[in-house]
């Protein structure tokens, strides 16, 4: 089988969830003995993935995260080539952040099947986190919100450069590009022959748009899950760590919320990454032991001196995957019940509640000032890991070889 996977936007190299992903699955595929290949941003220096063919591709008129909605870009015509000279079997979609509207609209043209795995919002949202202008949360597709929650002035980046670096929000000008660009997905999307989920909720949002397309729910498989749980470090205190990237979306102020309202003294409050939006400061001040970032080495000391992980999303995060990493290092969980935060964490694995209740988040409260090293233990030695990167990409080749059997029946049949 010969296989393409499109992760634009990013070099293959850049240490973000999909990327990270991307590389797992190509090199389990590759180990399968597939040929695979990976459209994505050039690497500034060589990057070795066994025998993963990985081609650059840059575009000469998307900016990617820029608002700008772009319907022609004569360079995609590269991949269109590209596609014609290689005989693909199979096109797997992650990222499409550097492709105008009419080459998605009319990707099926090309003649080849193609699967787009859901990791985050992008093909129903130009903003790609279901959260709007202001930092509200969108639950569902409101195109007249989107019309001008992405309007006119957003979509020239002189304007939003500057009201960004200004801290302003521009004023209100709506715009019907977001709903082309919306019909354009939608038309995409329908096309697809599976679309890939990574979560129970990142579907139900998806189905608003595309109700009649095929649907297959699949959470990814992590290379923690290769990991062997770590002894923990002595203390005498109880451990509580975020990881990753502190702002808003990610539960910043749920996390103040949480360490306003805990009492026990000997409950840690522990963060390794980056805090954004002035939260450091204020959630210092409430106790918060700020590592600073960190890279992928460091996860096993990081995991050795945690007790319980914290995953506090406000936004439906499609599938976080540090989610996953906790629960592969059996570590339990207290967890938003937002996007794909329900699917990794199990009631077994710790303790979910909704950010939004007063009630149930003084229900978090309440099992945080519980806890006891002996009652950690036992939720840890119950908790089951998740799918590895293999065992993904077994589950994934199950997928494709469905598609090809019905693309031959069909092919057939004409």
């Amino acid at each position: 089988m010969k296989i393409l996977h499109i992760s634009t936007g990013f070099p293959l190299s850049y240490p973000g969830g999909i990327t990270n992903y991307v590389r797992a699955l190509a090199k389990a595929q590759e180990n399968l003995g597939y040929e695979v290949h990976v459209l994505a941003r050039p690497e500034k220096h060589a990057a070795h993935l066994n025998k993963v063919n990985v081609e650059g591709y840059i575009s000469s008129r998307v900016i990617p995260f820029s608002l700008k909605i772009v319907d022609k870009d004569p360079t995609s015509d590269q991949v269109a080539n590209f596609l014609s000279k290689e005989h693909f079997d199979i096109v797997h979609f992650h990222m499409a952040l550097d492709f105008p509207m009419q080459f998605l609209r009319d990707f099926a043209s090309f003649g080849v099947p193609y699967v787009v795995s859901l990791h985050d919002y992008f093909y129903i949202c130009p903003r790609i986190s279901m959260m709007d202008v202001e930092m509200n949360i969108c639950r569902e597709v409101d195109v007249q919100k989107c019309q001008l929650c992405v309007g006119r002035l957003d979509q020239i980046n002189l304007f939003r450069r500057a009201a960004r670096k200004l801290g302003v929000v521009l004023p209100r000008i709506p715009s019907s590009r977001p709903k082309q660009r919306l019909e354009a997905m939608r038309a995409f999307l329908q096309k697809a022959a599976l679309l890939l989920p990574v979560s129970t909720r990142t579907a139900e949002i998806y189905k608003q748009i595309v109700p009649e397309a095929n649907f297959v729910v699949e959470q990814i498989g992590n290379e923690s899950a290769l990991m062997n749980p770590v002894a923990k470090t002595p203390s005498d205190k109880i451990r509580l760590t975020v990881l990753g990237t502190l702002n808003k979306m990610k539960g910043a102020g749920v996390l103040e919320e949480l360490m306003k309202s805990v009492r026990r003294q000997d409950i840690e409050f522990h963060f390794y990454g980056r805090v954004h939006d002035g939260y450091e400061k204020r959630l210092r001040r409430h106790g918060l032991v700020c590592h600073g970032s960190y890279v992928p080495e460091n996860l096993p000391t990081i995991f050795a001196r945690t007790d319980v992980g914290l995953v506090l999303p406000i936004w439906e995060d499609n599938g976080p995957q540090v989610a996953m990493e906790f629960i592969n290092n059996r570590i339990p969980v207290l967890g938003t019940r937002r996007g794909g935060v329900p699917d990794i964490v199990s009631e077994e694995a710790g303790f979910l509640f909704d950010p939004d209740n007063p009630s149930e988040k003084k229900l978090a409260v309440t099992w945080i000032e519980g806890l006891c090293i002996a009652q950690i233990k036992e939720i840890s030695a119950r908790i089951q890991r998740l799918k590895t990167p293999a065992q993904h990409a077994a589950r994934i080749a199950t997928l494709y070889n469905k598609i090809l059997e019905s693309v031959s029946v069909f092919d057939h049949r004409a």
